[in-house]
């Protein structure tokens, strides 16, 4: 299924064809439509009796005659060359169309010559020639050795007017750079020629082809149908003819000629390939894109069976600009696509900032459909230029001669999408790892989720501190969730989380988040008055110290949810205190004097330390002595909390407001002059719950710029109570004076201070 104006979908195979990247192609007219069909790209044989010499020399006439016109309005100079050819008896005949004169010799020998692109047309100087920037070093020759996954940039290095080919090469950089190689993906920059193309065979099975080169829909003779060409590298000789004899019997190649106004190198004879060129020599990994950033890629002349032909070779997407497009813009384009989808990392990894404006700071990858979809709608804004311009749109003034007539002056860059949901196996490009934010369930044993996309194939997960890099064992691993094992402190603990496409930390890496963590002490006081002790009246006092050390952790980097939007912040949550947290009754006193009694007589009980143990956060001892600091529910807390839901939401804030409660048995041991008839038993419980009796909470606020947490904490009035001494089932009866302090210390693995990677690494 194709759709338009929409966003492209790049996926494991994207055979960038960027033929008329570089310039605007100068229309001359439209070519008239007499109801014949359009073709994938075999237009039918033509007797080639011409000699190689015969052909070069009627063309070199045709650059003669060119060099003589003025150059100032090359759509009218590209209409005169046409008529030039016919009158000068060379050729039987020559139509000027979208981006080339189609023509044929006497002989029925076709031959295009391309006039996609104004930087060729017009003299140097001109103000209208596009400009660009050159990033990187020229590209390589060839293509590298077999692989099963080949990412591979062709561009065309014979005009510099036109091509940057330091951008292709900038391009494939940026992938390699970002681990391609690691994960089993071969990335590739080398020339545009047939021999190149021919390589690949089924010894390079495409995941990701790119191909800037000139574009052009033509027709061989008047009525006759039109199909798509895209211009190579090689040279027409008698050893090449002889070569590649087949593919012109059978109309997949043609000879080819480009129109240069200023010449940068010495212009000759080429072939010109259609798609079923490509088809034939080439395989295409199951879910392939070809992305074709020529001139009138995806015009609706040509588009469906272009399509059509792209879509039977196994190709998930097929993407292309409607008419003439401007190198530079196509180059930006392809850059937006790739920043987008590879992540925010330039310039220390891609070099893409060069091309494409970058967010403060640095955003995550995102899915290709969501980068598709914003190149709809957001406005070019680089190195190159800054426009009111689309990253989907291209205009130029002549364009408007083209259909879609609905566009006018502009080329759009539209997607076609051939169910590549349903393909089982998609290559990589679909679904590069991508953190949107962590949190952690730390009951009964801690268990991050991590929430973004990720591929389908699992992969791994690393977290990074100054402890170390702690490798998690996955739990469970899925494309929107992965969880993982982590322990409560030391490596892995918090830090950095990365997920990688491959096993053992290799392959493709997302963007790191932090997890942060946050280490803190409380010191409770109980003072009673006692009146009743298991049912004995008198007086007595009691009183009980207890101290905690306790760790918590959460994601509390704002996160960006939509490609190039504000990051949203999180709402600063956690579910519990870690399960090595833990907490001690350090001091009891106190005593009792019960009122003369038949039975008991002077009565008096006395309270010291009991053995309570350890106290921990979900215990399980038994019996079980523990703390806890879980979430006020959303429903009683008041509207300055947040709702303790973990992740990027509108209307999260930085307010946690928490209960605090502990129980420990056997904290408190009581012994008494009347054998122990009113220490029953002699070990007591002791507990504390805030807000037991009134609506009280723990509030912890986090200041979103140190990442620091203040305690606040309520003034705890005197409240009856059942007593810090319980035994037996009858509850002392007392008057409970309590205190409460926290303290927190300065949070670990920060956003502003996640360790080991530079601050454009640290991403949203």
């Amino acid at each position: 299924m194709s759709y338009r104006g929409l966003a492209i979908v790049l996926a494991a195979i994207a055979v960038a064809l960027s033929a008329c990247s570089g310039n605007h192609s100068l229309p001359v007219a439209p070519i008239v439509r007499g109801g014949p069909t359009a073709s994938a790209g075999t237009p039918s044989p033509a007797p080639s009796s011409a000699s190689v010499a015969a052909v070069a020399t009627a063309l070199a006439n045709v650059e003669a005659y060119y060099q003589t016109l003025p150059g100032t309005d090359p759509q009218s100079d590209v209409a005169n060359v046409a008529a030039q050819m016919v009158s000068s008896g060379a050729f039987a005949s020559a139509t000027a169309g979208p981006g080339a004169i189609s023509a044929t010799l006497h002989d029925g020998t076709p031959i295009v010559v391309f006039t996609d692109r104004v930087a060729d047309l017009l003299v140097a100087g001109d103000a209208r020639r596009p400009k660009g920037i050159v990033v990187g070093p020229p590209p390589g020759t060839g293509i590298g050795p077999p692989t099963q996954h080949e990412a591979l940039f062709l561009v065309n290095e014979l005009d510099s007017a036109a091509f940057t080919p330091a951008n292709q090469q900038q391009f494939g950089q940026a992938f390699n750079n970002l681990g391609f190689g690691n994960a089993g993906i071969q990335v590739d920059v080398a020339a545009i020629t047939l021999e190149n193309i021919v390589a690949l065979g089924s010894t390079h099975p495409l995941d990701f082809l790119d191909i800037a080169t000139h574009g052009a829909v033509v027709s061989l003779k008047p009525g006759g149908p039109q199909f798509y060409v895209n211009i190579s590298n090689t040279p027409v000789t008698d050893a090449s003819r002889t070569q590649y004899a087949s593919d012109l019997a059978a109309g997949r190649l043609v000879y080819a000629f480009v129109l240069q106004k200023t010449k940068t190198v010495s212009t000759f004879t080429t072939f010109a390939f259609t798609p079923t060129f490509l088809i034939e020599h080439a395989t295409f990994n199951p879910g392939a894109i070809v992305d074709n950033e020529s001139c009138f890629g995806q015009s609706p002349l040509t588009a469906a069976a272009v399509e059509t032909a792209f879509q039977l070779a196994g190709a998930g997407q097929y993407l292309g600009w409607t008419k003439p497009v401007a190198g530079p813009s196509a180059d930006q384009t392809d850059a937006f696509l790739f920043d987008r989808l590879l992540g925010e990392r330039s310039p220390s990894l891609t070099g893409l900032d060069a091309f494409v404006a970058q967010r403060t700071p640095a955003q995550r990858p995102f899915a290709l459909p969501f980068v598709e979809a914003v190149m709809q709608t957001e406005l070019r804004s680089d190195g190159i230029g800054i426009g009111t311009e689309t990253y989907a749109q291209d205009a130029y003034a002549t364009n408007y001669v083209y259909p879609p007539a609905a566009d006018g002056v502009y080329s759009r860059f539209i997607v076609s999408d051939f169910g590549s949901a349903s393909i089982p196996n998609l290559p990589m490009e679909y679904d590069l790892p991508s953190i949107r934010f962590v949190d952690v369930d730390e009951r009964p044993s801690p268990v991050m989720g991590i929430h973004g996309t990720f591929p389908s194939a699992q992969g791994s997960v690393t977290i990074t501190n100054a402890s170390g890099t702690y490798m998690a064992p996955i739990e469970e691993w899925q494309p929107e969730e992965v969880l993982v094992d982590i322990p409560n402190e030391g490596a892995g603990a918090s830090g950095l989380v990365t997920v990688y496409s491959q096993p053992s930390a290799t392959g493709v890496a997302s963007n790191s988040v932090p997890l942060t963590q946050w280490s803190g002490t409380a010191q409770f006081t109980d003072s009673e008055t006692i009146a009743d002790l298991n049912g004995a009246v008198g007086t007595g006092i009691g009183s009980l110290a207890a101290s905690f050390a306790f760790h918590f952790r959460s994601d509390v980097q704002p996160a960006v949810v939509d490609i190039d939007a504000i990051p949203e912040p999180e709402n600063f949550a956690f579910n519990d205190f870690e399960g090595d947290s833990t907490g001690s009754i350090t001091s009891v006193s106190g005593s009792f004097n019960a009122e003369p009694q038949d039975q008991l007589g002077a009565a008096t009980a006395t309270f010291s330390l009991g053995n309570a143990g350890p106290i921990a956060p979900f215990s399980t001892a038994s019996p079980p002595s523990n703390f806890d600091s879980l979430p006020v529910p959303a429903a009683s807390a008041p509207p300055s909390c947040n709702d303790a839901t973990p992740g990027p939401r509108a209307g999260a804030n930085d307010v946690s407001c928490r209960q605090f409660a502990y129980e420990a048995f056997n904290a408190i041991a009581c012994s008494d002059n009347v054998g122990n008839h009113l220490c029953l038993p002699p070990g007591g419980t002791s507990g504390f719950i805030l807000g037991e009796f009134q609506p009280q909470f723990l509030t912890l606020t986090l200041d979103p710029s140190t990442y620091a947490v203040t305690p606040t904490l309520p003034a705890i009035a005197p409240f009856p109570g059942a007593g810090f001494y319980l035994g037996n089932g009858h509850d002392g009866v007392s008057t409970q004076a309590v205190t409460l302090g926290i303290s927190i210390n300065t949070p670990v693995d920060a956003p502003s201070a996640a360790p080991n990677l530079s601050r454009a690494q640290r991403r949203y």
